[in-house]
């Protein structure tokens, strides 16, 4: 019941109800006895929201109800409900009277039209409030329920207009009912409290949460309508048998309701997505790195299905495993069976759940892939990424596939209103209601515009109205829409918005239009034509608009200029998709441009459209540049494809460079038919009129030139310019209005060029260990076949027979032959453990250093073992050595024993082992990324956004790599003195991502010193020009630098054909010296966003062979690096600029 009955009147009401007052014999009262029958409407709603799974709410239309003359729901069923607050209208066929009464609660209040009424909008006389309608039987009623209080004229056009009576308003004839007892749409009103949901015969109140139109309080926004009791009905109608209550329309409470169900599933979808958002992007990522790409295998029925393709995916992949384990198999024959046995059921499961398996070379190629990934699926929690999706998958396919469903019962809903504002009772003439309905359609645009389906409704809308919404931009006048296209249509054909070639004053002579022809001489002593509010009031179109309709113009005008704003410029924003010849037909894209110029005032109270007389003059002068500028683009990329030397091919990339850059800033010089411009001082604050009239007369051309070529020439100000500009606050009108005018000032350049036809890790301690580890091979090269040989010899000393390693050098005395043996076996047996001690004391300290660079337990335990095991090799060796050396005077031969010899070999052995398992853990790069990604086994960052936007980042970095080769050439060496440096190749390999960008090169020369690295001084400018006068090469030639200077001519640039990867950049260098290179290539701000001001680092010792050069920088570290000369010292940027793809 309503919390605003009291205890008191719902007790009297309920006695009413039960001793109606009337005599005893009255009961069962006849309704053709009656004199006159009460009334009470209703309105057909949308109910609850209803069980998942299920269309059909708690609160069914009563048996014997139907909704057929409502279109159908997937989401959502009707109902039956109380009025709205609000208004209806009752007119009397039968005594052809209209009467209007107030809806509030359950209560109708007439109000009576008096003369102090009669012409007026808003009319307040209002009379005694019942709860229900009271008519004779003898009357045939048109009812309508309307949210507003009608205006005088749509009274007087529904007093006089008996069809729009009829397909408006509910019929109900009172005789007919009194004789049958039934009437559509009607029912006797002792079923009131069985039917309709929020008037009770009992039971528990039902909510409306999920209605716009609440049953209780709770929420202060939205309108409420409390349940009541029955009672407060019948105990109020004069008698209950003759009484019935009928339902009406109330179609924008459908549409509300209906809005606000897309709304929320929309918010369920946004929710959704600010949980997951993080963590699935990352894990869609891991399953495309580590995983393969199915997509050709899977079928299409399945790949429109989200649920089903994970499934897909999940049996890919144990076939996958299954036949990559087959296929690696190194095993003993049982193992060969049981991986077989796997195989084949991995098949079997396929078969069953999809059809054939897949096979042919792909599928094999795909499975050496799934094996040769199979080590990064282990850095990863792969199979627990994969379940996350599928989960999400899921929940993302049934809240879209709600979404959906919600957005085609709103659209079921808005295709079945008229274009007409007058058939859902609202006066586009009024200015409150014409805000009223601008609101609800913005409210509409909005959600409806972010969806695709609803969006190209909207914009076949804009080409061609049908609906209500589709007029929403024009008051709902479909004469104001016809009257702007025809404006459009005259203005761009005859430069006139009269189609007579002649302005309403007189002024601004036809020149033939947009496809004239005429002589330049005449054009130019033609007045430019001028669309403006005051020449279209005044044009001949304007004057024989309807009344209604220049009224509607006007409060447009009015209410756009005020509270309907927002609304209207939100609804401008979301049909500029429709500015295309895919949805609206020319002259309705125009048409989006005049509407803004005659409708906003928030530009300025006058702002005009221009059209150039001598635009085909200055169009064709533009269009033969343009031909002329790409001439000669052609002609300079055809020099760079042909063979030439390396100075030329500079001066010509130079060039080309600079025409690009006159091209883009010749595109921005267009000329334009139609411009804007202001009249009077502009509206929007802290812009200036002249800054607003360069934008409307360039329309938006200038800023973007100026902000491009700021950003050619400092980075800091293009980014200062544009923080400014994006915080500028413009408006709605003036983006739309800029955007709409080069739409169509586009669409028209095309036109008239078609029909024109003028365009056709640490180097030193690795070196050392290296070097140690060379000398040892070597001396035990020489050493163990000598001491094979002569370790065994026999002689006597001291009366004893003795081996010659068993006593040492001094006890051989005067046996010079065995001393000199003696002697030359120690020196060599020391010479080599020194060298092992050397060899494995080095190795050790660099595992040392590796082991704080570990990325996981396993590799820290193996690296470990590695430094033990080459501690005890540093400590044999030593032990050898100090036996050696004491060989001079004791015997030695247990140097090169057996046990010394085996104590060695199971070092090594532990030490082989070790290093395997170290490098197995090895991880850098790609694999060092996944293993510390939030999906990875050890974890780095979060899925938080800032974490999320850092994991991407480095990513990126890692991904858009650049690799770095280099070899030096030399004169010929015939192995006798040094080499001779004549200079190196260089080769630098590019991802294709960078296509059309400019990338930025510092070379550096370093002079290696004994204690430290430093710059080579006195480079010349030409020296770095040499980096810039090489060419674009074939991708399968890197890492295969020539190995002599050129000879002649440079090879042309290679033409990219699309899909290739990379780029590969190849230019010799003259330098007569060892060369050590060290080069920074830094990308652009757009591409790739550096954290420590640093590029990619490089550095290599470049040598007679290919060698590529180690990436010194971390992609994981946001400090800059230090351990390179360019770290703390700097040479000269170099600007490359990276070829697109061949067409």
């Amino acid at each position: 019941m309503s919390a605003t009955t009291s205890d008191k009147t719902l007790q009297q009401a309920k006695r009413n109800q039960a001793f109606e007052n009337k005599p005893a014999t009255a009961n069962g009262q006849c309704p053709l006895k009656a004199g006159e029958i009460a009334i009470h409407p209703v309105r057909y709603a949308i109910d609850e929201s209803p069980a998942r799974g299920s269309a059909q709410g708690p609160n069914p239309l009563p048996n014997g109800w139907s909704a057929g003359h409502l279109p159908k729901l997937k989401t959502r069923s009707y109902t039956l409900r109380q009025l709205r607050d609000g208004w209806l209208y009752v007119w009397d066929e039968t005594d052809r009277t209209l009467h209007e009464y107030q809806v509030e609660g359950h209560q109708f209040t007439r109000h009576k039209w008096g003369s102090a009424q009669l012409g007026e909008d808003e009319r307040n006389n209002p009379g005694d409030s019942k709860p229900y309608l009271l008519y004779p039987k003898r009357s045939r009623l048109l009812i309508a329920y309307s949210p507003v209080q009608w205006t005088w004229r749509l009274c007087e056009k529904m007093r006089s207009n008996p069809q729009e009576q009829k397909r408006w308003m509910r019929a109900l004839n009172l005789p007919q009912y009194c004789t049958q007892m039934q009437a559509a749409h009607a029912a006797p009103i002792r079923e009131i409290g069985s039917a309709v949901a929020d008037i009770l015969a009992g039971g528990e109140a039902p909510t409306f949460k999920s209605c716009l139109v609440a049953a209780n309080k709770d929420d202060s926004s939205r309108p409420c309508k409390q349940p009541i009791d029955q009672a407060l009905i019948l105990g109020s109608v004069p008698d209950q048998d003759s009484a019935l209550f009928v339902a009406l329309d109330d179609p924008m409470a459908i549409v509300d309701d209906l809005a606000m169900n897309l709304q929320g599933r929309w918010l369920e979808l946004a929710a959704a997505d600010k949980q997951h958002a993080n963590k699935i992007n990352s894990a869609t990522l891991i399953q495309g790195i580590c995983g393969v790409k199915l997509d050709p295998f899977i079928p299409k029925s399945v790949l429109a299905n989200p649920s089903r393709k994970q499934a897909f995916i999940k049996d890919a992949h144990n076939l996958l495993d299954s036949e990559a384990q087959l296929l690696n198999h190194s095993g003993s024959d049982a193992t060969l069976t049981l991986k077989s046995l796997q195989v084949q059921r991995a098949q079997q499961q396929f078969r069953t759940n999809w059809g054939n398996p897949p096979s042919g070379p792909k599928w094999r190629a795909l499975v050496e892939e799934w094996q040769q990934k199979k080590t990064w699926r282990e850095d990863v929690r792969f199979d627990e990424a994969w379940s996350y999706l599928q989960e999400r998958s899921d929940e993302t396919e049934r809240l879209n596939a709600h979404i959906q469903r919600s957005e085609s019962d709103l659209l079921a809903w808005l295709k079945s209103l008229s274009p007409k504002a007058e058939e859902v009772f609202y006066d586009p003439c009024h200015p409150q209601q014409s805000t009223d309905l601008l609101d609800t359609m913005a409210n509409l645009y909005e959600q409806l515009g972010a969806s695709d389906t609803g969006k190209q409704w909207l914009c076949e809308q804009y080409g061609e109205p049908t609906t209500l919404a589709g007029l929403a931009l024009f008051n709902f006048s479909a004469e104001l829409s016809a009257l702007i296209d025809k404006i459009s249509a005259n203005f761009t054909t005859y430069g006139a918005i009269d189609n007579q070639g002649r302005q309403a004053d007189g002024s601004g002579q036809a020149h033939g239009g947009l496809s004239d022809t005429t002589s330049e001489v005449s054009r130019a002593n033609e007045v430019k034509s001028v669309l403006d509010l005051p020449s279209v009031q005044a044009s001949n179109l304007y004057k024989n608009l309807s009344e209604p309709g220049k009224r509607a113009f006007e409060t447009l005008r009015n209410v756009v200029g005020q509270k309907a704003k927002d609304s209207w410029n939100l609804m401008a924003f979301v049909l500029l998709p429709a500015l295309s010849t895919k949805f609206a037909p020319k002259v309705r894209i125009f048409a989006f441009s005049v509407t803004q110029v005659l409708v906003s005032t928030e530009i300025s109270t006058q702002t005009r459209l221009i059209l150039d007389s001598e635009f085909a003059k200055k169009n064709r002068q533009w269009q033969i540049q343009v031909a002329q500028l790409e001439k000669n683009i052609k002609g300079l990329q055809r020099t760079l494809a042909l063979p030439g030397k390396g100075p030329d091919k500079r001066s010509a990339r130079i060039q080309l460079l600079e025409l690009e850059q006159k091209r883009g800033t010749l595109n921005l010089q267009r000329p334009n038919e139609v411009i804007g411009s202001v009249v009077t001082e502009t509206r929007i604050t802290k812009v200036q009129t002249r800054q607003v009239n360069v934008w409307l007369a360039t329309l938006g051309q200038s800023e973007l030139l100026d902000q491009l070529q700021l950003k050619a020439k400092s980075a800091t100000g293009y980014a200062a310019r544009s923080r400014q500009w994006i915080n500028q606050e413009l408006g709605g009108s003036l983006p739309v209005l800029v955007a709409g005018l080069n739409v169509w000032n586009f669409i028209n350049s095309l036109d008239k060029a078609r029909n024109d036809g003028i365009f056709s890790a640490d180097e030193l301690r690795t070196v050392g260990a290296n070097a140690a580890y060379t000398a040892n091979a070597l001396m035990a090269l020489w050493t163990v076949p000598a001491w094979n040989k002569w370790a065994s010899l026999k002689a006597v000393v001291n009366e004893k027979t003795v081996q010659l390693a068993q006593v040492g050098v001094k006890a051989w005395g005067i046996n010079t032959q065995y001393r000199s043996l003696a002697r030359s076996l120690a020196l060599r047996t020391a010479g080599m453990a020194a060298f092992g001690a050397i060899a494995a004391g080095v190795e050790a300290w660099q595992v040392s250093k590796d082991i704080d660079k570990a990325t996981s337990a396993g590799e820290t335990y193996a690296l470990r073992t590695k430094q033990i095991t080459l501690g005890l090799m540093s400590v044999v060796a030593g032990v050898q050595l100090v036996g050696s050396a004491l060989g001079f005077w004791f015997g030695f031969a247990w140097v090169m024993s057996n046990p010394a010899t085996i104590i060695i070999a199971l070092l090594g052995v532990i030490y082989l082992i070790a290093s395997m398992v170290a490098n197995q853990y090895k991880r850098e790069g790609l694999r060092l990324w996944l293993y510390r990604s939030s999906w990875g086994k050890s974890p780095t960052w979060t899925h938080s956004d800032e974490h999320h936007k850092e994991e991407l980042r480095t990513l990126k970095e890692i991904c858009l790599r650049p690799s770095l080769a280099a070899r030096a050439s030399t004169l010929p060496y015939y192995g006798r003195g040094p080499r001779i440096y004549t200079g190196f190749w260089l080769q630098l390999l590019l991802p294709s991502e960078l296509a059309g960008a400019s990338v930025k090169l510092q070379p550096a020369m370093v002079d290696s010193g004994w204690f430290s690295d430093s710059l080579m001084q006195g480079m010349a400018d030409k020296f770095y020009d040499q980096f810039l006068e090489g060419h674009w090469a074939p991708i399968e030639q890197f890492g295969q630098p020539p190995a002599q200077r050129p000879n002649g001519p440079l090879p042309g640039d290679t033409l990219y054909p699309d899909g290739t990867q990379h780029r590969l950049w190849q230019t010799w260098i003259a330098y007569q010296r060892p060369p050590v290179l060290e080069l920074e290539v830094r990308y652009p701000e757009q591409v790739l966003e550096s954290t420590n001001g640093q590029g990619y680092m490089f550095r290599v010792d470049i040598g007679t062979s290919s060698s590529e050069a180690d990436l010194k920088s971390d992609a994981f570290s946001k400090e800059p690096n230090s351990d390179m000369v360019l770290s703390s010292q700097s040479t000269r940027w170099l600007s490359l600029q990276v070829p697109h793809t061949s067409k």
